[in-house]
Order: C-alpha cells, then sequence, then structure tokens
C-alpha cells in the first residue's frame, strides 16, 4: 500500500552590510537600515586576523513563555492572502508556506527598529503589543510534539558572519522563541565554502530531499546573517492508495510539455464542503 505522504519546503534570507534605509509608504518594498540593530562589526586589523568560524552557540537561553498563538496566525493569514495575490499574477502553479515565511520574518523582527520594525509590522500585519515571540513558541511546541502519527520537523538556523558581533538580547529571543541558535561562518574569507556549508545543513535537515536551497554564487563577501528555515513532514494518508493500481498518465509540465508520469489512484465516496 502508498500510505504515506512527504512535503518538504525550505527557504533563506541573507543579509548584506552597507544598505541605507528609508520609510517607504504604500507598496514599496522594505529596505534593510544602514546600522541594523542585530549587530555590530569588528573589523581585523590585517586579513590573517580575521576570526575563524565558531561552534554553534549552544549556550542556553532564558526560556520564553508560551503565548496566545491567535495574532500570530491572523498576521500569517493575511500575510499568505497578499503573497497569493502577488505571485499567482505570475505563476498558476504555486505553493508556499505563509507561516514559515511569517515566522521566519517574525523571528528577525526582534532585531529590528525604527523605519525598518516600522515597515515589517505593516508587510507582515504584526499587531501591536501582541506576545508574537510568546505565540510562536506555541506553535514550535505544538509542531514538535511526538506520539501523533506523523513526522513534522520545523527547524531554523540562523549563520552569522564571524566578524560581526551579535547583540544577545536579539539571540537570546531567537534561541528562547524559535530554538534557534547561531553558527559563525568565514563569509568573508571563503564565501563558497560557507555556502556548501549551509546546503549540507539543510540537506542533513530534510533527510536530504533538499541538495542546493542557496544556488551557487548566493553567499558574498559581504554577507553578515543567513537566515535558514526548513519543514519536514511525514505521514500517512487517512485513505491510503493501492501501490498496485499507480498508473502512468499524461501530465502537462507548464501548461504544454506533456510527460508519461505514475499517477495515485482510488474510488471512494469523500465528503466536501462549499463555502460562500
Amino acid at each position: 500500500m502508498t500510505n504515506c505522504k512527504t512535503a518538504i519546503l525550505a527557504t533563506s534570507l541573507l543579509l548584506t552590510a552597507g544598505c541605507e534605509s528609508k520609510k517607504t509608504a504604500g507598496n514599496e518594498a522594505p529596505t534593510m537600515p544602514s546600522e541594523p540593530s542585530v549587530a555590530t562589526e569588528t573589523v581585523p586589523a590585517t586579513p590573517t586576523e580575521m576570526p575563524t568560524a565558531t561552534p554553534v552557540d549552544e549556550t542556553p537561553a532564558a526560556a520564553i513563555a508560551a503565548g496566545d498563538p491567535a495574532p500570530l496566525v491572523a498576521a500569517s493569514n493575511a500575510l499568505a492572502f497578499d503573497l497569493y495575490q502577488t505571485q499567482s499574477a505570475e505563476s498558476c502553479n504555486l505553493m508556499f508556506s505563509p507561516v514559515r515565511i511569517s515566522l521566519a520574518f517574525t523571528m528577525t523582527y526582534a532585531g529590528a527598529n525604527g523605519a525598518t520594525a516600522d515597515e515589517m509590522e505593516r508587510v507582515l500585519h504584526l499587531p501591536e503589543d501582541a506576545e508574537l515571540h510568546g505565540a510562536a513558541v506555541t506553535l514550535l511546541n505544538k509542531w514538535g510534539a511526538k506520539d501523533v502519527g506523523y513526522e513534522l520537523k520545523v527547524v531554523n538556523r540562523l549563520f552569522g558572519e564571524a566578524a560581526y558581533s551579535f547583540e544577545k538580547p536579539f539571540l537570546d529571543v531567537t534561541k528562547g522563541a524559535y530554538q534557534t541558535p547561531i553558527e559563525s561562518l568565514d563569509f568573508k574569507g571563503d564565501p563558497e565554502a560557507q555556502h556548501l556549508h549551509i546546503n549540507k545543513w539543510v540537506l542533513e535537515q530534510t533527510n536530504e530531499r533538499i541538495a542546493d536551497l542557496l544556488p551557487e554564487d548566493s553567499i558574498k563577501k559581504d554577507r553578515r546573517l543567513v537566515l535558514t528555515n526548513a519543514v519536514y513532514f511525514l505521514g500517512s494518508w487517512a485513505n491510503a492508495f493501492d501501490a498496485d493500481i499507480t498508473t502512468k498518465l499524461p501530465f502537462f509540465v507548464g501548461g504544454t510539455k506533456k510527460e508519461s508520469v505514475p499517477i495515485m489512484m482510488q474510488v471512494d465516496k469523500f465528503g466536501f464542503a462549499r463555502v460562500d
């Protein structure tokens, strides 16, 4: 019986130093601040004094209390409609995970201030005075529950430039709420090696399903922070498919190119809902 389904999703966010910032209005894209609040940089006197990559920071952070997930869920849903409206105009074959995008940016929002924080609040629909990081604790704990009949793994990792000193309050939030430590890498000295290292981490976290999350040349010497987010799901179908009746049928790629692919099939009665 073909009784399992797997979903693997991964994203990355790359931050570069030296960007300018200004307050935007309407639907203009947010920009990064020239002095990000998440980090300060220590410039080595000579290239030979470049800090080497250090192990993942596993020092414990103060626990952040679980909170009501409703505000974060509502914000994620609003972001989903915004993203679908813009992305569906470019492609009718579309799949994305709004909550992963929302969680990743809400985590980085913990290190934002000024115009950047205002822009993130607007784009992400973040409510004022909501315990957003506590809401993330609740969601991640629920998704990480054991003995639920399926495997769901949501993992985040920060990869930071070794020459940068990231501020402790920001790192305390990423670890305490999002279970996300930071790993120091030498982006300045050997960006390609760090590119391969990050892709290897993603490959391991997705049970070797996603091999090249970061494309070639995506890591430059001016990178300061890379956030990766991966989701691995393995569960059983409520109604299992019989592998013996899987049949090759035509499938149209891009609406025009026809290929023969194996199609699972079953005949049964299923309920449905119609919502006005």
